[in-house]
């Protein structure tokens, strides 16, 4: 007896098995030509949960929808190149053939659409996988980004060398923006701009206004930028390491390079980076070094790389990264082993075995629903301009697992009456992200807009406007740029290179000292001064030196330097002689566009692309008729507004390129019609007899002039009207421009006396009155695409403060109670009273409040969550308002209980969830097993198992009917709290409740799934990392690698799960050798074999013992494949979890 109570034991013990994680699964993904076969794993055990074919090219990622009702499976073939899947990874479609495979994927940040980068750009529902739309749109499309309120995609093409903008509602092309170079990838900064990674520079875009507004220089090829949590740095790898840089470490306020991450040498081989950089925590990356298969981390920002310390991790192919910010795990495969790897502390936390080599690794779960604990700031603490817009307020809820919070309620408001908020209210989208445009009107000095995230989480943004702070180039070019002169010619009428220096408010510095110099080429200086004047102006003339004979032109860099910044002005000397000392015919200019007396029509503040293209050509000499580059073009009306005005962007447009042409995007404002003044090469040419015809700007800017902010009673008309001018992009006013006026929510307040056209001096107007409704109203007045919002309030007189939810709870210690304290704030007719503080106070008990105050929302409730403390006992919680009477809550804390539910239960042999009266369950869940360490067995080896053991118990059912589980062992191991026990004999298939008692507190399950029957084959790991069936046989002897079964061998298999015996036994009871009622089935080498015999074990509890026959002709080998099965009910096979076993 002895023996075979710890038998069965040591057997249970052989397999510490995790449920089947359905949540969250890792995959890894075939390359398509060895195995085109997904396989799925659940974390933490990695045990494998279910296969799917995929494509038969190189799967390289899965994205789960936020229900994980879908999963999709994205191939770079074009066949199947999409491949959509249920939780139980039965395939539900397939994409067929398209042109090409897909090379980039993105869910809506809503998650109702799939977004996929193929030959042309796709779009499926989410919820089904169904396709919605297709477009053709450029070529060698690239990557894909998609908009925070999912209205639009941004896509790189590389063959046309765009980043276009996709209306998703319409799906069409609103924006396009050309861009030069390679370009890599595009990417959506958690501050809300675009970064475009292109050869030698990262382009940052404004998406809503799709203007560059800055280029961060680099020398080679950057990837796809990947951020730090707080948003602070960005990490791209170089494809181009030859420029003797591994990647970049970016500073993202700054927009530069912050540091350069090396190529170094380490244990003898070159440290390259993978294209794919993996951003874990705001001061740590990591990646894959292309040459020695091991993974290296990045310090940041300092960009210093080191190998990841973890002993014997090498040959790494790919990685998958989970979602937390900062993340807790990394999914790494070799060519034989998945692993996870925690981060703190760079622990392997399980691995498993893999059956082909595999080309990626994905992680996919659904889309954590919250309760939002804590929110990271975005553009927080700006410093402003006046007049200058603020960026978006951006926030990224997180919950307690660090994981971002989808679809959670956000209230935006402003704490100065005189800023406004486009949108007071949001939800965050699937990244956890919600943000708010606000406009600062006059504010002068430092504001604040607070948001509130659900219920309890509150943050605030600081925003500071200060006098005219200047932040733009402190020396900038006045004229002098890109001229064209003879070399014998430039000494008669030299034009001077002019610079201005400004202050620190943009306004010109005097005395400031300017440095000159020739930085390529050849030439003199003259005439350099080197102090600015009262306009912060210096200037100097240019001698070039001669060109040789037969030479065509030679050019100069001149640059210009105060302090830390530099302007370079570039001068081109041509040849007026011959080499036989005649005359040189001179340059010739081609001004392509616009044609003589043609008339360029724009609207104010418009940007007419490409209006004017010039090129020069070499008249003599080497290089006769070839484009002659950097002559500078200005074009100009010589007017000031409101006339109409114009000029290149830049100032000058330089000819060059491949084309060699200048290509001048002219800037218009003013109004009127004017002649353009077309000036090559600082006065060489000029042309005037093209022309400008400005007309009236689309509208740009809504400012609000009076007001915002107001409050009053229901059905109060307010004393101010609501008064907005309208602007075109210049800052023009528009007299005559429509608006459009609307009310949120609808009805909330009635619109008077509507001025919809814009008056004489740009005006529009309307009066309100209030609705009955308390909260806020917000009244938005639209023009074009300009837009602006006033917010109202609905104030009423509080009468009393009442109790609404939340009272009567009970919550473990150290936990939040599940619901909110929840109270109202209503006047004497019995409205919610909105917008007003509420304070809440622990008086009694241990527990701490979410916040000490909060306000009341439109319906006039404010609620604050409540964490249980370190101590038992009753609490009170006591809310206030003014001299209104208190309301108070009682709760109640308890010592924890498990946290289990009804996946914790697993058959303890295959892991799989369920469990079968009789056999061997394991129970996995936080909260089993604390103050354990390893594993704790009963203390006898004879008599029956406890039905207590480390202060857990197991009670199956409720009432007199209930039967308390044997328990074989309690464990606390690495990231695994599991208790093993005997599920009763006593109880039926169905669902039962469960109720387990750990460390003095409780939990019950109510829907534990009970079944007939589910095998489950017991394992050991052998010397070779495999598993094994545990095996006896006919000596005793296990069967093992060293000691293979023989063909002609009965082999004992021992397992669990397989049901009702015959005679019946009981819980706790060892084995008789009682045969199962069911008929079983063993598998060897993908054939049935002869089942002699199928019993309850003798001696063992909860085990069961096969006895069948290795057939004599069978195939050996160290790992043959080995099933185990039982005719359910229904009459179907029911198989337990595959194995191997050793044949000889």
């Amino acid at each position: 007896m002895s023996f075979g109570r710890f038998g069965a034991r040591l057997v249970s013990l052989f397999v510490l098995a995790c449920p089947w994680a359905l949540a969250q699964r890792v995959f890894v993904l075939p390359d398509g030509a060895s195995s085109q076969t997904v396989v799925a794993y659940a974390p933490p055990t990695m045990s494998p949960a279910g296969t799917f074919l995929g494509a038969a090219g190189p799967t390289w990622g899965v994205i789960s929808n936020p229900a994980g009702t879908r999963l999709f499976a994205l191939a770079n073939h074009a066949v199947d190149a999409l491949v959509v899947v249920d939780p139980n990874l039965v395939v539900q479609s397939r994409s067929g053939t398209w042109n090409a495979g897909a090379v980039a994927a993105q869910l809506t940040p809503d998650g109702q659409k799939l977004v996929v980068v193929a030959d042309v750009l796709r779009v499926f529902n989410a919820a089904t996988g169904e396709p919605i739309s297709t477009m053709a749109v450029g070529s060698n499309l690239v990557d894909v980004a998609v908009s925070f309120d999912s209205r639009y995609a941004f896509l790189l093409s590389g063959g046309n060398r765009r980043l276009y903008k996709i209306d998703l509602t319409g799906y069409r092309v609103v924006a396009e923006q050309p861009l030069p170079g390679e370009l890599t990838g595009v990417a959506l900064g958690p501050n809300g701009l675009l970064y475009v990674s292109a050869t030698n520079r990262v382009f940052v875009i404004e998406p809503e206004t799709f203007v560059p507004l800055y280029e961060i220089a680099l020398n080679g090829l950057p990837g796809k930028l990947a951020f730090t949590p707080d948003g602070r740095y960005a990490v791209a790898s170089n494809a181009w390491p030859a420029t003797l840089s591994s990647g970049w470490v970016f500073d993202l306020a700054a927009h530069v390079v912050h540091s350069t991450i090396p190529v170094v040498i380490l244990d003898g081989a070159y440290v390259l980076m993978d294209p794919r950089t993996w951003v874990v925590a705001n001061d740590r990356a990591l990646f894959i070094s292309r040459d020695s298969g091991r993974i290296y981390q990045i310090t940041l920002p300092t960009g210093a790389i080191a190998p990841l310390s973890v002993p014997g991790l090498t040959n790494v192919r790919a990685l998958a990264v989970t979602d937390e910010y900062p993340a807790r795990y990394v999914y790494y495969a070799t060519e034989t082993t998945l692993g996870q790897l925690q981060l703190n502390g760079n622990l392997v936390t399980g691995t498993a075995s893999l059956s082909f080599v595999p080309y990626a690794v994905a992680y996919a779960a659904p889309a954590s629903v919250g309760p939002a604990v804590s929110a990271i700031q975005y553009n927080d603490g700006q410093a402003l301009n006046p007049g200058q817009p603020p960026k978006p307020l951006i926030l990224r809820a997180l919950d307690s697992n660090g994981r971002p919070v989808f679809n959670a309620p956000v209230v935006w408001e402003a704490l100065d009456p005189a800023v406004s908020i486009e949108s007071a209210s949001s939800s965050t989208n699937l990244d956890g992200l919600a943000y708010a445009r606000v406009s600062l009107g006059e504010v002068r000095g430092e504001t604040k807009v607070r948001a509130r995230v659900g219920v309890g989480v509150v943050v605030e943004f600081t925003l500071t406007v200060a006098g005219a702070v200047y932040e733009g180039p402190r020396i900038r070019i006045v004229s002098g740029q890109g001229q064209l002169v003879g070399d014998t010619q430039a000494l008669f009428n030299p034009v001077p290179m002019v610079v201005q220096v400004l202050d620190s408010e943009g306004q010109p510095l005097r005395g400031a000292r300017v440095r000159w110099s020739v930085v390529d080429g050849s030439g003199t200086l003259m005439e350099a001064q080197e102090t600015t004047d009262e306009q912060g102006k210096a200037s100097a003339v240019f001698a070039p030196q001669m060109v040789p004979l037969g030479g065509s032109y030679v050019q100069s860099i001149i640059r210009a330097s105060y302090e830390n910044e530099h302007v370079d002005f570039y001068f081109t000397a041509f040849a007026t002689t011959t080499p036989l000392g005649g005359v040189a015919p001179y340059p010739s200019v081609e001004l392509v566009k616009p044609g003589p007396g043609a008339e360029l029509v724009g609207k104010s503040g418009e940007v007419l692309r490409d209006a004017v293209l010039v090129r020069v050509l070499a008249g003599t000499g080497d290089r006769t008729g070839q484009p002659i580059p950097n002559v500078g073009v200005e074009v100009s009306t010589g007017l000031e507004l409101p006339n109409p005005v114009a000029q290149c962007v830049g100032d000058v447009a330089l000819t060059g390129g491949t084309d060699g042409f200048a290509h001048c995007d002219l800037q218009v404002g003013g109004l009127g019609r004017a002649p353009l003044r077309i000036v090559i090469g600082g006065g060489y040419r000029r042309f005037e007899d093209r022309f400008l015809r400005v007309t009236p700007g689309d509208p740009a800017r809504i400012v609000i002039l009076q007001g915002n902010n107001q409050s009053g009673e229901p059905n109060q008309l307010l004393p101010q009207p609501l008064v907005a001018e309208i602007r075109d992009g210049a800052g023009i006013l528009l007299p005559g421009a429509g608006a459009q006026w609307e009310v949120e929510p609808a009805g909330a307040a009635t619109l008077l006396d509507v001025v919809n056209i814009a008056d004489g001096a740009g005006r529009v107007s309307a009066r309100v009155r209030l609705g009955s409704t308390p909260g806020t109203v917000i009244v938005r007045v639209r023009s074009g695409a300009a837009v602006a919002s006033f917010s109202l309030n609905v104030v009423l007189t509080a009468t009393a403060l009442v109790k609404v939810s939340g009272d009567g709870q009970t919550a473990i210690t150290g936990q939040a109670f599940s619901a909110p304290l929840v109270v109202m704030l209503r006047d004497a007719q019995g409205r919610g009273v909105p917008g007003q503080t509420i304070q809440f106070e622990v008086t009694a008990g241990s527990a701490t409040l979410s916040s000490a105050t909060a306000v009341t929302g439109s319906n006039g409730e404010a609620a604050v969550s409540v964490t249980a403390g370190p101590t038992p006992g009753d609490v009170t919680v006591v809310a206030r308002y003014g001299t209104l009477e208190p309301v108070s809550f009682q709760l109640h804390v308890r010592l924890p209980g498990p946290a289990v539910t009804a996946r914790s239960f697993v058959n303890a042999a295959s892991g799989q969830p369920g469990v079968v009266p009789g056999s061997i369950a394991k129970i996995v869940g936080p909260g089993l097993a604390r103050g354990v360490s390893g594993c704790v067995l009963p203390v006898s080896l004879v008599g029956p198992l406890p039905l207590e053991l480390a202060g857990v118990s197991v009670q199956f059912g409720t009432g007199p009917s209930s039967v308390w589980a044997p328990i074989l062992y309690v464990c606390n191991v690495p990231w695994e709290e599991s208790v093993a026990i005997q599920v009763p004999f006593e109880i039926s298939p169905g669902q039962i409740s469960v109720t387990v008692r750990a460390s003095g507190g409780a939990t019950t399950v109510e829907d534990v799934t009970v079944l007939p029957v589910q095998p489950g084959i017991f394992e050991t790991v052998g010397p070779d990392n495999r598993r094994y069936a545990v095996l006896t046989r006919p000596d005793g002897s296990y069967v093992s690698p060293s000691n293979p079964a023989r063909r002609g061998e009965v082999i004992r298999l021992y397992a669990t799960g397989l049901g009702a015996v015959e005679p019946p036994t009981h819980t706790n009871h060892v084995g008789l050798g009682q045969p199962v009622r069911a008929t079983v089935v063993v598998g060897v080498n993908d054939a049935g074999v002869r089942v002699l015999r199928a019993i309850y074990a003798p001696g063992m509890i909860g085990v069961y013992a096969v006895d069948f026959e290795v057939p004599a002709d069978t195939q050996p080998g160290l790992a043959r494949p080995f099933a185990l099965a039982v005719v359910g009910p229904d009459g179907n096979l029911i198989f337990g979890n595959g194995s191997a076993i050793p044949i000889q």
